[in-house]
């Protein structure tokens, strides 16, 4: 005859294999800076219809989820390969991933040599010249995607970037392009967020031990 596990053990078990898994877990960063730059120079196929609403000292806003443990390095180049980004501004939302094939890169020294760091976001890697990309220059060193979150704070908006600390490029078929620059604070560092298995194993153990409480007091 097998012998019944206590409810209190198996509530008790799935709690600590919630709080001990500690793999595969997403890392996000916020990022806020202000506009110097408009991008008057709009083409046809330019989804910000109307740039005179744009303007210089406008706030946009930066998110970027990552698995700090999911990336490929080539030298001081870091490829991130489970990892999305947001950027917003007047209304406008641009997103990437690397599930869609996107490329998110940053690399550290960054193109501004020793104690620098680059950020490059775009739709491919063999687009980033001819398509659109985003730009975010920073002065502060990060060893590997591995600590970024942890040394994310001590980054800030690098002056002596050019054209600018912030660039989104845009490049179309007619030859036009819309260029917006500006500039950036310091990122902000969020909470982990718990992957999905987690957080079922959560609920599980919240579940159990609701309902090993309701027969407790059905008994009493």
């Amino acid at each position: 005859m097998k012998r019944k596990v206590p409810i209190r053990v198996a509530v008790l078990g799935a709690i600590l294999i919630s709080l001990c898994s500690q793999s595969a877990r997403a890392d996000s960063i916020t990022i806020t800076g202000n506009l110097t730059s408009n991008g008057s120079a709009v083409g046809s196929g330019d989804p910000v219809t109307n740039p005179s609403t744009i303007n210089s000292g406008d706030p946009f806003s930066i998110g970027l989820s990552y698995d700090p443990a999911s990336f490929t390095q080539s030298g001081s180049s870091f490829v991130l390969t489970n990892a999305s980004l947001t950027l917003q501004f007047d209304g406008y939302t641009f997103g990437y991933s690397s599930a869609a094939g996107n490329y998110l890169e940053f690399a550290s020294p960054g193109v501004f040599g020793p104690g620098t760091t680059s950020f490059l976001i775009c739709s491919s890697l063999a687009n980033c010249s001819t398509e659109d990309f985003l730009t975010l220059y920073f002065q502060g060193t990060v060893t590997s995607p591995s600590t970024l979150a942890a040394q994310a704070g001590g980054l800030s908006g690098d002056p002596g970037a050019s054209p600018s600390e912030f660039e989104f490029l845009r490049n179309f078929s007619d030859g036009s392009q819309t260029d917006l620059q500006g500039t950036l604070g310091p990122p902000g560092i969020n909470t982990p967020v718990p992957e999905p298995s987690t957080l079922i194993l959560l609920a599980v153990a919240v579940a159990a031990l609701g309902g090993f409480r309701h027969r407790a007091c059905f008994k009493g």
